[in-house]
C-alpha cells in the first residue's frame, strides 16, 4: 500500500527554564499517512461534538505509540489536530483527529 501524505505525530514534554518554570516543548515525528474516507457517521459525530472539524488518517501501527497531536504540514502555522481515537487494524492504525473550527484554515 502506498501513502499519499506526510504527517507528523507530536508529544509534549516539559522542561524547566532557568527560572524553574515549566515550559512545554512539542516533539514531532514524521510518519507517512493516507486520508481515511469520510463517512456519514464521522460528519454526525462532528455535528454533535460542538461542530469540531473531524478527519481520519491511516498510519502504520508500528509508527504510532500513543501520541496525542497530529499535523499535516511541517510549518509553524500548520493546523494542529488532537487525536481522539486510535483504532488498530492489524498493521494499520486509523487515527480520528479533531480541531476547533476557529483553529482551522
Amino acid at each position: 500500500m502506498r501513502f499519499n501524505s506526510v504527517g507528523y505525530l507530536g508529544t509534549n514534554t516539559y522542561t524547566m527554564d532557568r527560572y524553574h518554570n515549566q515550559k512545554a516543548v512539542t516533539n514531532w515525528k514524521k510518519v507517512y499517512c493516507n486520508r481515511f474516507y469520510d463517512n456519514a457517521s464521522l460528519q454526525q459525530q462532528a455535528a454533535v461534538n460542538d461542530n469540531r472539524k473531524l478527519a481520519q488518517y491511516e498510519v502504520m501501527s508500528t509508527e504510532y505509540s500513543g501520541e496525542k497531536l497530529f499535523k499535516l504540514d511541517e510549518s509553524e502555522t500548520a493546523v494542529i489536530y488532537t487525536i481522539t481515537l486510535a483504532s488498530r487494524k492489524g498493521d494499520r492504525t486509523v487515527l480520528t483527529v479533531e480541531c476547533e473550527m476557529g483553529n482551522s484554515e
